[in-house]
């Protein structure tokens, strides 16, 4: 599929982080970078809602329900989220995944603008400096451009100037009048794109695709053909985020678990599957008592005892089975892919494990593609999981887990 070639420039940015030597973090429920403030550092921000009014100077690297940027960002932005709203600038590059994100009027991105999401709308007067690549269900771009635009749709809408060429693959295209391309549009679609009169085009080629077929992909209605492509991106930019977080909030304790993975594979695989074992063990124990219990009281007409011991043991299970799905999905990726991407820094450059984010990077970037594998990947999934829970296991019993 030729939209993979689009995806692969879009992850090789998201996960092309900066390499910061310090930063501030904040989390709560809603956070809020007041109009008069400044922030003289780079800033890792986990939270429900974020909005930005003041002044960053430094990068930002931001998980939420909500971001909105209506300050000043001088360094790059990485970021994801359900919903992205840019209305101020951002004075370097922009990594995003969301389920809606929009450059507003007035907006700008200094320099590129990566990213991935259900929904992309950039509006009039609003400007990207750089080389554009977005993949999205619906890509509408009316704003300005200043080189080169990689998009991978559904449908794209192009209505604003694009200072150099412009590569697509997408089903549906839909060139404005407003349209001023300085290069050749390069169009991969099932039909010749949709041109209006007073479009000022560099040059047109357009190369004949079949027709996404919904019935050839177990994806969602809202993501389409590209579904499978979005989950890859966003498992990524998860994975940094979260690590991102754990590095800034437990940078010694993580390299020492990160270490010991690598380091001690054996033990630390064997003492894995001892406590995978245990795990599985006291889950089904009490899920049993759990069952006995409400069983025999229930028997002896003690229905609010019976009541309250399933009651129990329902939320104590739930609580196990989040913890599996948090720490397994991600908690144990990150500190393997740690791992990895110290070890592999350690060898090759080794002035960059001062610099926490790049192993950070390095590793979710080998650990994602060890686990998109096809039929592989589980068990790679697997083999995470028991490494992570092995190296966990052995500093609860004060074991070293790093040699």
């Amino acid at each position: 599929m030729h939209r993979r070639w689009i995806l692969g420039l879009i992850v090789a940015g998201v996960i092309a982080v900066p390499a910061a030597h310090a930063a501030s973090s904040r989390g709560g429920e809603r956070v809020i970078i007041g109009a008069d403030e400044v922030v003289a550092d780079d800033l890792v921000i986990a939270a429900s809602e974020l909005v930005i009014d003041g002044r960053i100077e430094g990068d930002l690297i931001a998980a939420a329900e909500t971001i909105t940027i209506n300050g000043v960002v001088t360094g790059d932005v990485i970021a994801a989220a359900n919903r992205i709203t840019i209305a101020g600038v951002v004075e370097d590059d922009v990594r995003l995944a969301a389920g809606d994100l929009t450059l507003q009027a007035e907006a700008g991105v200094g320099d590129d603008m990566i990213g991935a999401a259900g929904t992309v709308l950039i509006v009039p007067a609003s400007r990207v400096g750089g080389d554009l690549a977005v993949a999205g269900g619906t890509v509408t771009v009316r704003g300005a451009v200043a080189r080169r635009a990689d998009v991978a749709s559904q449908q794209l809408v192009l209505g604003g100037p694009v200072g150099e060429a412009v590569a697509v693959y997408a089903d549906d295209i839909v060139v404005e009048t407003a349209a001023r391309i300085g290069g050749m549009l390069t169009a991969h679609s099932p039909a010749p794109p949709s041109v209006a009169d007073g479009a000022q085009l560099g040059g047109l080629t357009h190369i004949v695709t079949e027709r996404a077929d919904a019935g050839e992909h177990a994806a969602p209605p809202d993501g389409g053909a590209l579904e499978p492509l979005f989950a890859l991106l966003r498992q990524l930019v998860t994975l940094l985020l979260v690590g991102a977080v754990l590095v800034w909030l437990l940078p010694v304790r993580l390299a020492r678990l990160a270490d010991g993975v690598v380091q001690q594979p054996g033990p630390t695989l064997l003492a894995g599957a001892l406590a995978s074992a245990a795990l599985v063990l006291g889950g089904s124990m009490l899920l049993l008592v759990t069952i006995i219990g409400g069983v025999v009281f229930g028997m002896l007409t003690l229905g609010d005892l019976a009541g309250a011991i399933v009651a129990t043991g329902s939320v104590a299970l739930a609580g196990v089975i989040v913890a599996g799905i948090i720490g397994g999905g991600l908690v144990a990726p990150v500190i393997v892919g740690y791992g990895m991407g110290r070890s592999l820094l350690a060898r090759l450059r080794p002035a960059w494990l001062d610099q926490r984010l790049a192993p950070l990077a390095l590793g979710v970037l080998l650990v994602s593609s060890l686990l998109a594998i096809p039929w592989v990947g589980g068990l790679i999934a697997l083999l995470v999981l028991a490494l992570a829970l092995g190296v966990l296991w052995r500093e609860w019993r004060g074991e070293s887990p790093a040699a």
